[in-house]
């Protein structure tokens, strides 16, 4: 990738809820049962960090690099075949998006000039979104990045 380039990730508001816990992190070898909400909410942590760290790496070579989160979207993933699942869609189903919909903000983020302009940035709803100073920088942003670089390095 080059000059000009532009990377989107894709990432939600329950990063708020994340958390990542090394070394269990990288590898779900806890036993029991799996509950899936904070598995998603620690990766979507973990993406927005990476996101932020790739954006820093990056920008002097013209890359731009940002994170969209689409909201709640109507795909198969709301769905988590439990009893509460009926009332799940009568309390979201006047908030959740269309796929179109939950794309506009990643989309945008790809072509539109002035987002061509940011980096490092978290979008919603078609606008970057302030993150927490709790998250600029995370004390674990570095050391995610070198965990994945170990990782990914015999495959390099």
């Amino acid at each position: 990738m080059g000059e000009g380039s532009r990377v989107v990730n894709m990432v939600s508001c329950t990063y708020a809820i994340g958390r990542l816990d090394f070394p269990d992190f990288f590898y779900q070898g806890k036993k029991g049962s799996f509950w899936r909400i904070p598995v998603y909410s620690n990766t979507k942590l973990a993406l927005t960090l990476f996101t932020l760290e790739l954006a820093d790496r990056v920008k002097e070579r013209g890359i731009v690099v940002n994170a969209a989160d689409p909201g709640i979207v109507s795909t198969d993933i709301i769905t988590m075949h439990l009893w509460f699942d009926p009332l799940t869609d009568i309390f979201f189903r006047p908030f959740i998006r269309t796929p179109r919909q939950g794309a506009a903000t990643a989309v945008g983020l790809l072509l539109d000039e002035d987002a061509g302009k940011r980096t490092g940035t978290l979008n919603a709803s078609g606008h970057p979104v302030r993150l927490s100073k709790k998250y600029l920088p995370h004390v674990q942003q570095k050391e995610l990045w070198n965990r994945t670089e170990e990782i990914v390095r015999k495959w390099l």
